[in-house]
């Protein structure tokens, strides 16, 4: 079997900290210069990042990127404590350091029993200039007491899907020397793939495309009103109001795995035929030369049935049937999907030919 290596690594950022210093943007009024607010106020506001994904992948996903970014904002209970915008906060050199376009002081007028600031941090893995991106200057809402996510949109090529993260750091009050703690999750749903020939009548199956479809591709974020320092295993569902709202008028897109040319070998006298892998998780994929995962949006979605709306998997094979030396033409399979993805998780459909049928199963793990 032989499959093109695809370069889709989700981005995972080192642990990091950084110095700042203060703004003079009108919108940064809590932050004072520490010569007019006194040495007890000059504490930078500098942070440790990290994701699940552990340093030796984030490594590898900076390199890749050549530069990674996040934006971030802080919220002082339900007022904005950065104005009116995020910060972009950049990476030039593989993710060792790190430096912010804006420079920030801990307030230091606030009573002891001061509850802090939250903290809400996105990155869409591209690596790109924000500051190049208009539209980044709209895609982060800030205009409610929890940020959102606007309009996020998942690519039609498989190849160039970006992988969402965001972290909550919430009623932080630089105890810490400073240093707020970043721990990011992702957002999206990995959908991979793996096929299995369980027919001993049929010595090979050709797999040329697998295509998912009946999706929405299109929603926005609402981030949690919760820390995400438990990493990728903290559980964050429940809270009203939070998460993905799908936008109905992208509801119906399809996502194409193509010129995949892989061979699935007879079933053997066993009738059980070995499970191959066509796409893995992210930190895998390029390790072991296969198709990186399709990047969805989390969502539920019912079985297509004829031609009413729903989800699907179609499945374009060549086979040779036992005996046969001339595959036969190609064939397309239509199998009903029904599905419920969840955010930070991995979704992996096994497609089976078994004597009479073909199916599929799943197995749901953390993304990777």
């Amino acid at each position: 079997m032989e499959l093109k290596k695809i370069s889709l690594a989700p981005l995972a950022l080192l642990a990091l900290a950084f110095a700042s210093s203060c703004s003079l943007d009108e919108d940064f009024r809590n932050l004072e210069p520490a010569a007019a607010a006194g040495a007890a106020d000059s504490r930078e506001i500098g942070f440790e990042v990290k994701s699940g994904l552990g340093t030796r992948a984030a490594a590898d996903a900076a390199a890749a990127a050549g530069h990674a970014q996040f934006r971030i904002t802080a919220f002082e209970g339900e007022s904005n404590f950065y104005g009116g915008r995020a910060d972009i906060v950049t990476s030039t050199d593989n993710g060792h350091t790190w430096a912010s376009d804006r420079l920030r002081y801990w307030p230091g007028d606030r009573p002891s029993d001061w509850r802090g600031l939250t903290f809400y941090a996105y990155t869409d893995g591209t690596g790109a200039d924000l500051t190049a991106r208009a539209s980044d200057r709209d895609d982060f809402d800030l205009s409610g007491y929890v940020p959102a996510i606007r309009d996020f949109s998942v690519e039609a090529d498989v190849e160039a899907q970006r992988d969402l993260m965001y972290a909550v750091a919430k009623n932080v009050s630089g105890s810490r020397g400073g240093k707020v703690s970043l721990a990011f999750r992702h957002a999206l749903s990995q959908i991979c793939f793996t096929a299995q020939n369980c027919n001993p009548m049929i010595d090979d199956i050709e797999i040329l495309d697998i295509e998912l479809g009946g999706v929405c591709g299109r929603g926005s974020y609402r981030f949690p009103d919760a820390s995400t320092e438990g990493g990728i295993t903290v559980v964050l569902g429940g809270q009203e109001g939070s998460g993905w709202t799908l936008d109905s008028r992208a509801a119906d897109n399809a996502y194409i795995l193509s010129d995949l040319d892989m061979h699935l070998g007879s079933a053997g006298p066993t009738g059980r035929g070995e499970v191959c892998n066509i796409s893995v998780p992210s930190a895998d994929a390029a390790k072991a030369g296969l198709r990186a995962p399709m990047l969805l949006l989390p969502q539920s979605v019912e079985p297509r049935i004829g031609n009413a709306a729903g989800g699907y998997l179609k499945v374009t094979v060549r086979k040779t049937l036992a005996g046969k030396e001339a595959p036969e033409a190609p064939q397309t399979i239509n199998i009903p999907l029904s599905a419920d993805w969840q955010e930070n998780r991995c979704y992996t459909y096994n497609i089976c030919w078994k004597t009479s049928s073909v199916n599929f199963s799943v197995n749901v793990s953390d993304f990777r």
